[in-house]
């Protein structure tokens, strides 16, 4: 929460350019250029003065795909680049001409994937993978006393499946997937906006939190009536090295979050639609789970604590509403 002397004013832009080519009435090539930037600042009360960080951002990239379908075949391709940076500094109100540090990440993406379909009747197999290579390099403040540094990760990301429609208005449906993803910087440089010779030791090398990795198998029924439709959805979530929040702030406010070596999501999920008039619309969900994280140490206590359940994961989640044209 911001004091009353706290501000913050952030902008952001969006450009984008589309390209569709109809390749035959079953074939279709897409490609789209897109830039972002950003900018802004906040203010974050450190006793007895007030720090100004101001952050600075473009991303620009490009994504391309290619669709077919081939008789009871459906292929989709595609690929996607994308460059990012952003500029990193403080000052102390007033004086927002002198900086206490100006510091640049810059972070490099490319990814690559394909997706297929089989239909067999009431039997539809499917399934997809993807490639993922990003790179983050840091670039430190001229005064820093440190060095750059970069580190990168690649991340093979498949899933597959299978759906079955078992008579008019029931579906079946199961799938399997692996996904990864990187740390944050912030996660990286342990809650810290700067790193110099007064962090270093404690930030310690990029590598400080490694990539996460969850397993997810999910079965399923999907139901339809003239009124009423439902869906009710399995899933188990296991979790390598989740990087989770473990309740600490870094001084600036920001959630310190860290590796937990073991921890799952089981559960169910509802959705309910139901229309008892042409112009009246209600639909429901709902999310039961289970959630536990195996082991954790807490690093200030040194105090370990087993079979806990994470933060931010509530057990019960409820949604409703109600939609009158």
């Amino acid at each position: 929460p911001l004091g009353e002397d706290e501000r913050d004013d952030f902008q952001q832009h969006f450009a984008n350019l589309s390209w569709t080519r109809a390749l035959g009435v079953d074939e279709a090539v897409q490609a789209s250029a897109y830039t972002i930037w950003a900018n802004g600042d906040y203010d974050v009360r450190i006793a007895p003065d007030l720090h100004n960080f101001r952050l600075a951002s473009r991303v620009t990239g490009a994504v391309a795909t290619w669709s077919t379908r081939r008789g009871a075949f459906d292929v989709d391709v595609g690929v996607h680049a994308n460059t990012y940076h952003r500029h990193h500094s403080q000052a102390i109100r007033p004086n927002l001409d002198e900086l206490v540090y100006r510091n640049t990440g810059r972070k490099r993406e490319q990814s690559a994937f394909v997706k297929g379909a089989v239909s067999l009747g009431d039997l539809t197999v499917f399934g997809d993978v993807q490639i993922r290579h990003p790179e983050f390099e840091y670039v430190p403040d001229v005064h820093s006393g440190v060095t750059e540094r970069s580190i990168a990760w690649t991340f093979v990301n498949p899933k597959g499946g299978i759906t079955w429609e078992i008579s008019r208005g029931v579906t079946l449906y199961g799938s399997y997937g692996s996904n990864g993803r990187e740390p944050t910087r912030n996660d990286m440089f342990a809650g810290f906006d700067n790193v110099d010779t007064t962090n270093d030791t404690l930030v310690g090398p990029l590598s400080r939190v490694r990539p996460e990795r969850v397993y997810d198998t999910e079965v399923g029924v999907r139901w339809r009536a003239t009124a009423l439709s439902a869906n009710v959805n399995l899933f188990d979530m296991r979790f390598r090295n989740e990087i989770t929040p473990v309740g600490e702030l870094s001084y600036i406010g920001l959630p310190v979050r860290k590796n937990v070596r073991s921890s799952y999501r089981r559960g169910v999920e509802a959705d309910i639609t139901w229309q008892p008039h042409t112009r009246l619309v209600t639909t429901f969900n709902a999310t039961l789970s289970r959630n536990r994280i195996a082991e954790y140490t807490d690093d200030a206590t040194e105090q370990t604590y087993r079979d806990v359940e994470p933060l931010l994961t509530p057990r019960v989640l409820i949604n409703h509403a109600i939609d009158w044209e």
